[in-house]
């Protein structure tokens, strides 16, 4: 039997604990390699010069995402970004060089696969005038609030009742409704890796969607995905969702 392509992978921010997990998992997929596993700005810096690993998956601190990944994509790999804090700016400076070095990549702001099965139940339950609010809860260490992935969730949410807003407008002569941001409310607390609640209220009645993850192998599956798709990506794209249904997991 043919040994599958083995792809080496650098882990940036190798000793938190989504980094320390992510070896663990990476050490057992017999299609990658574990090649480097880097704690800090130096290692990570004489690694990219090293050119010595053809991906990098990225859990440092929030706000580093973006830069990681632009110097990733200049020194020739490809880059799974994991870390949270990118903004849509960002993300579209990094779609440019992607489109200039033919380089591709992924930030996911969460690799559970429960989280996108939310996002769509959800969105298939929403209406003209939902009012929605997001509540995220997480463990005391994790400093940014709210969460990348809480963030994403509501950038998602609000774009759906902005469309259907202009959908439901199109016959009237007036603008379409207007539609505000949506609160997100952070708890930091033991209890759950993770827990969303996203809470959607209309015509006096109440709907509540709870996605919680109690043990980080919950994100072993996506991120599996995630690295076999950016391995060979030519183009950068924002969430787990931009690569299903692709024969991945």
């Amino acid at each position: 039997m043919e040994s599958p392509r083995l792809t080496r992978v650098a882990i940036v921010g190798a000793g938190g604990q989504m980094g320390s997990a992510a070896c663990g998992w990476i050490e057992t997929w017999p299609e990658f390699e574990c090649a480097a596993r880097l704690g800090d700005e130096l290692q990570f810096a004489a690694e990219l010069e090293r050119n010595h690993c053809e991906l990098y998956l990225d859990f440092t601190r929030a706000g580093l995402g973006a830069e990681h990944a632009r110097r990733v994509l200049q020194s020739g790999a490809r880059a799974v970004i994991g870390t949270s804090g990118v903004t849509p700016e960002e993300f579209e400076g990094l779609l440019e060089l992607s489109a200039q070095r033919e380089l591709g990549g992924l930030i996911a702001p969460n690799f559970c696969l429960g989280m996108i099965q939310m996002q769509a139940a959800a969105e298939d339950l929403l209406r003209p005038g939902t009012r929605v609010e997001l509540v995220e809860q997480h463990r005391p260490h994790k400093l940014d609030a709210p969460s990348a992935s809480s963030l994403s969730s509501a950038r998602k949410l609000r774009e759906k009742l902005e469309h259907m807003a202009l959908e439901s407008d199109t016959s009237s002569a007036g603008s379409p409704a207007a539609v505000g941001e949506i609160p997100i409310h952070s708890v930091r607390k033991d209890g759950p890796v993770a827990r969303q609640e996203w809470i959607l209220t209309r015509d006096g009645e109440e709907l509540r969607l709870v996605h919680q993850i109690d043990d980080r192998g919950a994100f072993a599956p996506g991120l599996r995905a995630a690295l076999r798709w950016a391995r060979d990506a030519r183009d950068f794209r924002w969430g787990l969702e931009a690569i299903m249904g692709k024969g991945l997991l």
